[in-house]
């Protein structure tokens, strides 16, 4: 009985107390049943997701004659306790946590812990707007709501840039393969480079020998030519002792040699061999447009010369008339400088058409002429042989 009691004349109060939470009066019980006598009990409001952040003392309660509690002692207290914690969970109007602390310094410093809750308010009013706090999980008015929906949007704001850092690493390392493969790229195209230009280097230096190699070889077969032309054009010289025979012949008789000259195209002979080499050299050479000028096959089907050369064109149609056996070899006797036909080489054509001309190929024209000059020669002396035979015959 308490001493107010007493003095109002109360009496004590006897019967049991009901516990309200038996296992808290049970855990009260049992500090003083072990003799450790704590030396306050407290309650305290407390906050967060993780139930660490205290708030509010709601209850205390000291004990300083260090007395055993009974049973019922301990109900009580616990009652009083879980009342005084209901009392503020209705005042605040929400679900609550609170934590118990005893406090016994003999033994300790830190002051034994128990949660108490959650407690629901049992009164229920109209929402006033006033909110909640963080870690209410019951919305109930609009200030909550907000703040739920600026939760949510701080989520995804989270999310996006969550998503946006790891689309940003994926596109680092994709940049960075690029640029090693360009780095791979350039050193395998520097070192192609390389290579080539040592083999351009290589091959610059051996320009020189293969140009010595290349004009000697172009000589070689220049000169090889020339032979082969020189050769060529002495053999007509070298065997014309048949023709020469033939050409007496024809003198001595005419009617043979006017039946050859009505013939398609002339028997073959050594001029005609002569004039086809030095045609055919000229033209090898490139010096037939210098020499002849240039000729080309007009709409009628004829022959047009559209340039003209060191040669005149008549000049030109007899040694092309010989070639093709279209003309009698005693056709190029004109042609010999002191034949005094109008077509007689000129020393002025001759003197302009040396430089144009090879080895092999002024030694064609010089056997044509050497061999043109022996055939005048041959005719002459046949001419004079039939008319000292004719002026024998008139004296006889």
């Amino acid at each position: 009985m308490s001493a107010d009691e007493k003095k109002k004349g109360r009496p004590a109060r006897t019967g049991s107390v009901a516990p309200e939470d038996a296992n808290l009066a049970t855990w009260f019980h049992a500090l003083w049943h072990r003799g450790e006598f704590p030396e306050r009990v407290e309650v305290w409001q407390i906050f967060g997701k993780s139930k660490q952040v205290r708030g509010e003392l709601v209850f205390h309660q000291d004990f300083k004659d260090f007395k055993e509690l009974d049973v019922e002692q301990s109900t009580k207290l616990s009652n009083d306790v879980i009342a005084a914690a209901q009392d503020d969970c209705d005042a605040r109007e929400r679900k609550s946590d609170f934590q118990i602390a005893v406090v016994d310094r003999n033994r300790k410093a830190n002051p034994l812990t128990k949660r108490l809750g959650p407690f629901m308010p049992k009164r229920l009013y109209l929402s006033s707007g006033d909110g909640s706090d963080d870690d209410d999980e019951d919305l109930r008015s609009g200030k909550s709501l907000a703040l739920s929906y600026i939760k949510e949007a701080f989520e995804q704001v989270k999310w996006d840039k969550s998503r946006g850092d790891r689309n940003l690493g994926d596109l680092l390392l994709l940049q960075r393969e690029t640029i090693r493969e360009q780095r791979d790229w350039i050193d395998r195209m520097m070192g192609e480079r390389m290579q080539f230009f040592a083999q351009l280097q290589d091959a610059e230096d051996r320009k020189l020998d293969r140009d010595a190699n290349r004009n000697w070889l172009e000589l070689k077969i220049a000169l090889a030519r020339d032979g082969i032309r020189t050769a060529r054009n002495l053999l007509p010289g070298i065997f014309a002792s048949a023709g020469d025979e033939a050409i007496v012949q024809a003198r001595q008789d005419p009617q043979q040699a006017s039946n050859a000259a009505a013939t398609a195209k002339a028997p073959p002979s050594a001029e005609q061999a002569l004039v086809d080499n030095f045609l055919h050299d000229c033209e090898d050479t490139g010096a037939s447009v210098a020499l002849f000028g240039d000729w080309v096959l007009d709409e009628a089907g004829r022959m047009t010369q559209t340039k003209p050369g060191i040669f005149t064109a008549r000049q030109f149609a007899i040694l092309v008339g010989v070639k093709e056996r279209r003309l009698l070899p005693s056709a190029l006797l004109a042609l010999v400088p002191d034949s005094g036909s109008p077509d007689a080489v000129t020393m002025e054509q001759a003197s302009k058409a040396q430089p144009h001309l090879t080895e092999g190929t002024g030694m064609a024209l010089a056997e044509l002429m050497g061999l043109l000059k022996r055939r005048r020669e041959a005719a002459q002396a046949a001419a004079t042989d039939a008319k000292n035979d004719t002026e024998g015959e008139k004296k006889e």
